[in-house]
């Protein structure tokens, strides 16, 4: 039994390092710039860049002014996505 479960995990963990985890990096730009919701700056948070079929990607986070900073982003057309943790609704 023992024996079985070990090879059953060796193959995935090889299985997991020739296909990889998702999307891989590539060669790409640096993409900075600063996030704003209602003209004031995002303090939270991360920017996600990937190419359109989702092969490439890096991402980067954002800081306390709002700016952020992508070291490797794709080059090309590109999705962009912030991503920010659930936040408690602020009365008006």
């Amino acid at each position: 039994m023992h024996r079985s479960l070990r090879l059953v995990c060796f193959a995935l963990a090889v299985t997991l390092a020739v296909v990889g985890c998702g999307a891989r990096k590539h060669p790409g730009a640096p993409l900075e710039g600063v996030v704003t919701v209602d003209g004031e700056p995002l303090e939270i948070g991360s920017v996600f860049v990937e190419t359109e079929d989702g092969k490439y990607h890096d991402s980067g986070p954002i800081g306390k002014d709002g700016h952020y900073s992508v070291s490797n982003a794709p080059a090309g057309k590109v999705r962009l996505c912030v991503v920010v943790p659930d936040l408690p609704t602020l009365p008006p």
